[in-house]
């Protein structure tokens, strides 16, 4: 047992940021070979389970958010104290957009950053979760999933101690909704409202920081005081959350606004669906004449085909 506490130990405290740096470098198509995996699993999936009844997974579920929620909790902890180490010495634009210590992102910081990646990996099984309970998709949390690959993946190519906060916000926030996935799905909501609120409200949070820290070092990029970041890095963190912030944006401009029609059966057209009011505000959308869309605060739900045809004949 002191034999894999002790190994676990030096990979963990032996990883060397150049390490991490080069084997991204080196292996830029692995994330493009891991999205085109996602997207024919995500469409096998889908067609797999339109004609079936929804499996009772909860078990792995709760299983799977308590890992999640733990270790992202000991990864916010361990890039917490990092930033502790550096914020009293540095000020917000070194910390985002230069890079004069190489040492701080060896050991422990290396890690946790490419532990990061992993995880955003591994998330894309949530949609597998998803789809086996013939739960609906939305499209924040497809585009979410592989643009934020794309971005922590590129991103890790320049060393910065951006990526601890980056990583730090993301650990932060992923800890707190793996809590609530896992309160959720033990049935402490009755109403399923008010965490789906919470848990929408720290989705928005980190996309609205993230996107704001991407603003503030492209601005800087084009001033006088320079941004040590690769442009395509900022491009793509720009599209990334700036999508995410718009849409959100819009969602809840829409929603507070009551902008969209309530309909009368939305409610009962996607079985498992949990939305984020006691009265859904949906409107249907025909897409053609076995699937529909129902568009909610989240996005623009995909929610299986049964193979019956709701349209109705023209009189």
């Amino acid at each position: 047992m002191n034999m894999i506490f002790g190994t676990i130990q030096n990979v963990i405290y032996g990883l060397k940021s150049e390490h991490v740096s080069l084997f991204v470098r080196s292996n830029t198509d692995v994330v493009q070979y891991v999205v085109v995996i996602y997207v024919i699993l995500f469409m096998l999936g889908h067609e797999f389970m339109a004609k079936r009844e929804s499996f009772k997974i909860t078990g792995p579920v709760r299983l799977w958010n308590l890992v999640l929620a733990v270790f992202s909790m000991a990864g916010t902890l361990t890039c917490a104290r990092m930033l502790g180490s550096l914020f009293p010495s540095r000020s917000l634009h070194e910390m985002a957009c230069e890079s004069n210590n190489f040492v701080i992102y060896n050991g422990n910081s290396a890690f946790w950053i490419f532990a990061f990646i992993v995880l955003k990996m591994l998330k894309l099984l949530e949609t597998a979760f998803l789809c086996f309970q013939k739960k609906p998709f939305t499209f924040s949390h497809i585009y979410s999933r592989l643009m934020e690959l794309f971005f922590f993946w590129h991103a890790s190519r320049t060393l910065l101690p951006a990526n601890i906060l980056f990583t730090f916000l993301g650990y932060l926030m992923q800890s707190v909704i793996s809590v609530l996935n896992l309160m959720r799905s033990c049935g402490l909501d009755n109403r399923r409202t008010l965490l789906a609120r919470a848990i929408t409200l720290c989705y928005s949070c980190q996309s609205y920081l993230y996107f704001g820290l991407c603003l503030y070092m492209s601005f800087h990029y084009f001033s006088a005081d320079g941004c040590f970041v690769e442009p395509g890095i900022l491009r793509l963190g720009l599209a990334t959350y700036g999508v995410l912030s718009i849409n959100i944006t819009s969602s809840w401009f829409r929603c507070f606004m009551n902008k969209i029609p309530v309909h009368a059966e939305a409610s009962k057209a996607v079985p498992g669906d949990v939305r984020l009011f006691p009265e859904p505000l949906t409107r249907e959308i025909k897409l053609n004449s076995s699937i529909e869309t129902h568009q909610t605060l989240t996005g623009v739900y995909i929610p299986f085909s049964n193979g019956v045809s709701r349209e109705r004949k023209s009189s």
